[in-house]
Parts: C-alpha cells; structure tokens; sequence
C-alpha cells in the first residue's frame, strides 16, 4: 500500500507543467521513490509523442562496382539494396543498444561516431570470407518521414546523408 500511494503520488506530481497546476514535488517522496526505483515519467508520450520515425539505408559498393546493402537485420542478412521502408522497422536493429547508438548518432553533437560505425561496417563486411570482393566506399543515410494525422497520407520521405565513407 505504501509503494503504491509513493507511485500515485510520484505521478501526480509530474504530471506536465501547466496540466492543472505545477506543484513541486516534495523531497520526501523523491527521495522515496527515487532508490527503489519507483520514479517513472510520462514525458515519452506527453504533452506530444514524437512527431518523425525512420529507417537506415547503407548502401555500398565493391570494388567491382557492384552495389549492395550494408544493414539488414543479422537474422535476414540479405546484401539486396532496398530503399523502401521495411515492414518492421525495429527488426531492422540487432537489439535495443544498436537501436538507441543509431538514434544518437543523427545527432549533431554525436556526429563524431559516425565515423566509427563507418569503420565497423567496414571491417565487418570486409572480414566476413564469404565476401570475395571487398567493400570500396558505402553512405550512410537516414530515411526521415514525418508522422502524420490520423486519417492523413504520410508524407514524402526524406532523404538524409549523414556520412559518406570510402
């Protein structure tokens, strides 16, 4: 009963700013519920949920000018080039951990790790002896759309570059 009153309370106090009213959150309840880990926000969806969703094309090519696709989920390794949006998007990440790196990295103040990943895939593809030709150069890019209204066509995709490695 304790800990639920403490979560009740937790969530009533962090409601958004301008809901009802903005009360600040007594340090007793912060601090009880912060080391049991019963603190939550509600921020991921409120006041707005995110308005844009995308997917990675890293298209590549060999040495022989053939062209393929670096990223496809390791369960689906297919070097097949696809533009489109693949019907699970989150399949398309090996795990929860590439998925948040990936989120980070269309970021400007993360931008310096592109250059790893450029590396990794690099080296992946190239180590792998099933490859007879090795990897000469492959982009990076982001496939941003915009979320649209219910009842509403998406709009056109759009196209990012965000690294371009040879």
């Amino acid at each position: 009963i304790t800990a639920l009153t403490l979560i009740i309370s937790w969530n009533f106090y962090t409601l958004p700013k301008n809901h009802f009213m903005h009360l600040e959150l007594p340090r007793w309840i912060k601090a009880a519920t912060t080391f049991p880990r019963l603190n939550q926000k509600w921020s991921m969806f409120s006041p707005s949920p995110p308005s844009t969703h995308g997917w990675y094309v890293i298209p590549g090519v060999l040495k022989n000018g053939e062209s393929i696709f670096l990223w496809a989920p390791e369960s689906k390794k297919n070097y097949n080039l696809k533009w489109g949006r693949p019907e699970d998007i989150s399949e398309s990440y090996k795990n929860y951990r590439w998925r948040k790196y990936l989120e980070s990295i269309m970021k400007k103040k993360h931008s310096k790790s592109r250059l790893y990943l450029g590396k990794h895939l690099c080296r992946r593809y190239n180590q792998n002896q099933q490859h007879k030709t090795p990897l000469q150069s492959f982009k990076i890019y982001f496939m941003k759309q915009k979320t649209p209204p219910m009842g509403k066509e998406p709009p056109p995709v759009e196209k990012i570059l965000l690294w371009s490695h040879s």
